[in-house]
């Protein structure tokens, strides 16, 4: 009869624990350095027709972590824990070859410019078009994509909405 009060007590307090959601304040400036919430184009906030710009990150395969955030399986794990209003990783593999009916329609091909816009999100490295497709479909309001080929053979991605 003497725990009673003390089971009582225990079983309200977990009930208001488990009752109340959690909140989290997210800094991706402290864990990774850079900020990369939309508010900031997801790392990227000059975009690349804009002088003294840089990608805001790296998805693939290669070495290329130096200077951007390599978005490996370790950050990528990280990432998507955070609230949709920060960058995501694909949820495929890497190089998982697009299918014809992936939802893209090429428009443009063999241009030698991009397409510039007010509405741009973000942009990034990447080793093939495929991979800047599913960048896109983890970008929340991504609608298409503008890649081209740089100096040093890596795709630059950057999606637009």
């Amino acid at each position: 009869m003497r725990f009673n009060p003390l089971f009582a007590v225990t079983s309200l307090a977990i009930t208001g624990v488990i009752a109340n959601p959690l909140t989290i304040n997210v800094d991706t400036t402290t864990l990774f350095n850079k900020d990369l919430s939309a508010d900031n184009h997801y790392g990227a906030p000059i975009p690349p027709w804009a002088p003294n710009h840089k990608p805001g990150w790296y998805y693939g395969t290669s070495n290329l972590c130096q200077d951007l955030l390599c978005l490996n399986e370790i950050i990528c794990s990280i990432l998507n824990l955070l609230p949709l209003n920060y960058l995501h990783c694909p949820a495929q593999p890497l190089h998982n070859p697009s299918s014809t009916g992936d939802g893209y329609t090429q428009t443009f091909s063999g241009l030698t410019g991009a397409i510039e816009a007010n509405d741009y999100l973000t942009y990034g490295l990447v080793d093939t078009v495929a991979e800047c497709k599913a960048m896109c479909n983890s970008v929340s309001g991504c609608v298409f994509v503008n890649t081209y080929h740089d100096v040093n053979g890596k795709v630059v991605c950057f999606p637009p909405v």
